[in-house]
Order: C-alpha cells, then structure tokens, then sequence
C-alpha cells in the first residue's frame, strides 16, 4: 500500500523528464546521438499510428464545420505542416 502514493508521488517527474527529453530530441534532431535517442519513440509511433478511415475522415470534417463556419472555404482543401517541438 505504502508503494503506490511513492509511485504516485513520482509521476510528474517522470512525466517531465520524458517531455524535456522529447523537447532536446526535436531541437538537436541532426546530432546522431539525439536521433538514435528518438528511434524507439518513433518506431512506436510507426507501429501505433495508422491511415484514418473515409468514416473517421467524415466526422472530422464534420466536426471541422462548426467551429469554422462560413470560413471554412478558406481553410478548406489546404494542407498544413505540425511544426516539431522547439
């Protein structure tokens, strides 16, 4: 019983230790050490992630309507970029 309020206890500084290393990873992403760091968390990404199917595409676009409105002809048949982390 006493091990889980320790685990507990220890959770945000783990938790903030794995976001400064993904942060240090993204910014340093030429040296190779910092590559060969990132390789497991990107192989599990690779692993996990997968092409959207045409239903989960139509609710997004659904789901996109609202909050755009009547602007939605400006964004729509766009493509943007997720910036890396810097």
């Amino acid at each position: 019983m006493i091990k889980l309020p320790r685990r507990l206890g220890r959770m945000p500084m783990v938790a903030g230790i794995g976001y400064k290393l993904l942060k240090l990873t993204a910014r340093f992403q030429y040296i190779s050490l910092f590559r060969w760091l990132a390789l497991p968390g990107l192989w599990l990404q690779h692993i996990t992630t997968q092409m959207p199917e045409y239903d989960q595409v139509t609710v997004a676009l659904e789901s996109l309507q609202v909050p755009f409105g009547e602007r939605i002809s400006e964004v729509a048949g766009r493509q943007f970029v997720a910036h890396a982390i810097t």
